[in-house]
């Protein structure tokens, strides 16, 4: 056998203890170090949508910003009469366009896969708002 087949071998077999321990529910006594050092007892799942949300904040941004200037390229390339720069005004803004929508169909996507495994797994509630319901009088 080649050695590149049996290095990933080893690394294998000498890390496949530390990956049964991942799903342990220790911590190794770090909850109190944790608190004790103020910081906040937040989740992974928690931290990761919020990087989500940020992510997608600035894709909104870029997205804003491209329509923004195909539209000015538009209107200067029309008052000028360049019929090039009206024609890379309709790129930039069908672009920014179709990538936006592949960003909210795919987000949409794994959203809704998301909230599907919690569901399936948990028996719980799926993530996301919570309807106000009326307090009993």
């Amino acid at each position: 056998m080649s050695l590149r087949y049996i290095t990933p071998l080893i690394y294998l077999v000498l890390l496949a203890p530390h990956f049964s321990y991942a799903q342990s529910g220790d911590n190794y006594g770090l909850d109190p170090a944790a608190t004790g050092a103020g910081l906040p007892n937040t989740s992974l799942t928690m931290i990761a949508a919020n990087i989500i949300m940020a992510i997608l904040g600035f894709v909104g941004v870029i997205f804003l910003l491209l329509i923004i200037y195909g539209g000015f390229t538009w209107m200067f390339g029309a008052r000028e009469g360049k019929e090039k720069n009206i024609n890379k005004a309709k790129t930039i803004i069908t672009s920014a366009t179709v990538g936006m929508i592949i960003i909210i169909v795919a987000y949409s996507i794994t959203y809704f896969l998301v909230n599907y495994v919690i569901t399936a797994t948990n028996d719980t509630a799926p993530a996301g708002p919570v309807p106000d319901v009326p307090a009993a009088s």
